[in-house]
């Protein structure tokens, strides 16, 4: 079963969380994505941007329809991405997962 995160409206775009209790609640309210990826990425504790960095020149050497699976132990990829996906048109948040520490994000590239 595939599954795709609806983009957010004003009303219920994500809110800033602080803590990994706080992400792992939000990330448990979403479909647990089935997606086969074509290449992971794992960025440990890297912040400050770099998941959505990363992310973005990872997709950019796929091609379209090509699925990424980035995985981040920082709380603020949490929010980076979700703003990201949901500024940009090219780029699609399919599916979240949590494993321990690790927050899993599922991105196309349109």
């Amino acid at each position: 079963m595939k599954t795709t995160i609806k983009k957010p409206t004003a009303s219920t775009s994500p809110v800033r969380v602080k803590s990994l209790d706080d992400i792992r609640f939000e990330i448990n309210k979403t479909p647990k994505p089935d997606f086969t990826a074509k290449k992971t990425i794992t960025l440990g504790g890297c912040g400050f941007g770099m998941p959505v960095i990363k992310s973005y020149q990872a997709l950019m050497s796929m091609s379209p329809g090509d699925i990424l699976r980035m995985e981040s132990e920082h709380t603020c990829s949490f929010s980076d991405i979700h703003a990201w996906a949901m500024s940009n048109n090219d780029i699609e948040l399919l599916g979240e997962d949590f494993e321990g520490k690790k927050m899993i994000y599922f991105l196309r590239r349109a």
